[in-house]
């Protein structure tokens, strides 16, 4: 069995700066596409390249080593591509990723760069460019997943319905979907691990939404764009005497 390596992307610089964009769509502002809510979007104006960029302001820095964009966006459907540059003075820009984008969840990790500016773009041909959210940040490794996980990507994100007659034959059966369950539980892990890294992503999840790739290294397009249910942030406990472990509940779309 493989070595995964599970990743959570939800430290968002884009939030961390001054943010702008291209073009943007009347009501269709780039603002809904950092808010971790996937049911608005920015749109830009037009098909063809469209960009987000934050501006750190001078003398100050962001850094970054990943991206992830949620299901919804159109530039895959449209065989569109996405570029992500970073530069010092808005005008020379270095890229550290240029490629085609899928249809569904994307998520990225490149060479961390650290710099004032930071700018993706988006190409498309025959669409305008639609992004619902966007997370571009330092992404967050998991030291390891407890054995029995179950890949969310191969659960079954729906459940079955059957009507019956009153003699019990079987008139149809309907499906619906639903967000895929599953647990991201780690053990062994040091108590200032906890304290410096999954404390913080704690809060965020409590309030909002995020991004999981569970097997980035052997399976890099299997990310999820994931929430916790209601009412459910488990808290870290101590498994030993010295090492602690915790067990987060999750819902999840691909």
């Amino acid at each position: 069995m493989a070595a995964h390596v599970p990743y959570i992307l939800y430290d968002n610089i884009l939030n961390d700066g001054t943010l702008t964009a291209s073009s943007e769509a009347t009501d269709k502002p780039v603002s809904q596409s950092v808010n971790f809510l996937n049911w608005n979007y920015w749109e830009a104006s037009a098909a063809g390249a469209a960009y987000v960029q934050v501006d750190a302001g001078a003398g100050q820095t962001l850094t970054a080593d990943c991206i992830a964009v949620c299901f919804g966006q159109n530039v895959g459907g449209d065989s569109g591509t996405v570029l992500i540059q970073h530069s010092s003075d808005a005008a020379t820009w270095n890229t550290l990723v240029s490629e085609l984008m899928p249809e569904r969840n994307y998520f990225k990790t490149f060479t961390s760069a650290t710099n004032r500016y930071w700018r993706v773009t988006f190409t498309t041909s025959t669409v305008a460019v639609k992004i619902p959210v966007i997370c571009l940040g330092q992404k967050l490794q998991l030291q390891g997943l407890r054995t029995g996980f179950v890949p969310p990507n191969l659960a079954t994100p729906f459940k079955s319905y059957t009507t019956e007659s009153e003699t019990g034959n079987i008139l149809g059966r309907s499906i619906q979907r639903e967000p895929i369950a599953f647990n991201i539980a780690v053990d062994t892990l040091d108590e200032s691990w906890i304290r410096t890294n999954w404390l913080p992503f704690l809060n965020h999840a409590a309030q909002k939404t995020f991004f999981f790739a569970w097997s980035y290294d052997d399976n890099p397009t299997e990310s999820v764009f994931a929430r916790v249910p209601d009412g459910n942030i488990d808290k870290p406990t101590f498994g030993t005497r010295i090492h602690m472990s915790f067990n987060l509940s999750c819902l999840g779309e691909y």
